[in-house]
């Protein structure tokens, strides 16, 4: 699961449209943006008259910035556009809601419960360890 965060989770993999480089594209192949779906902590910029939640959105912009939802920071970490934009690799996407990957940080979550100890980092005591299947094989033999 990827998870898109500033200084808090912005998204997860199921948010996340995909999209893939059209055949022939002339433009980079890696994608500048991370394309999602309309998101709660975006309402203020995505409406920024602040209508309540049963109003309708009126006149709402077509096309913006997304800024950070921190209060405190602001920054402008992506863009929309209803009508949709084409990505650096060449694809258009339709709305576009476009986090900048230059300004977020993205991790993989891993489930540990799953994962031997050794495979985190973990040094094991000799007793712990798995056996080798067969010692002849490492060159090691019997010292």
């Amino acid at each position: 699961m990827l998870t898109v965060f500033g200084r808090r989770n912005l998204a997860t993999t199921p948010f996340i449209i995909p999209h893939s480089p059209q055949n022939g594209a002339k433009g980079p192949t890696d994608c500048a943006h991370i394309f999602l779906h309309p998101l709660t902590w975006m309402r203020p910029c995505l409406f920024p008259n602040g209508e309540d939640d049963g109003a309708p959105p009126g006149d709402a912009p077509l096309s913006g910035r997304l800024t950070c939802p921190n209060t405190s920071c602001g920054s402008n970490i992506g863009k929309f556009a209803w009508q949709g934009m084409q990505c650096s690799c060449g694809d258009w996407v339709v709305p576009a809601i476009g986090l900048a990957k230059a300004r977020i940080d993205m991790s993989q979550r891993v489930n540990v419960g799953r994962l031997p100890p050794a495979a985190l980092g973990i040094r094991m005591p000799p007793s712990m360890r798995p056996n080798p299947a067969d010692d002849s094989t490492n060159g090691r033999g019997n010292l």
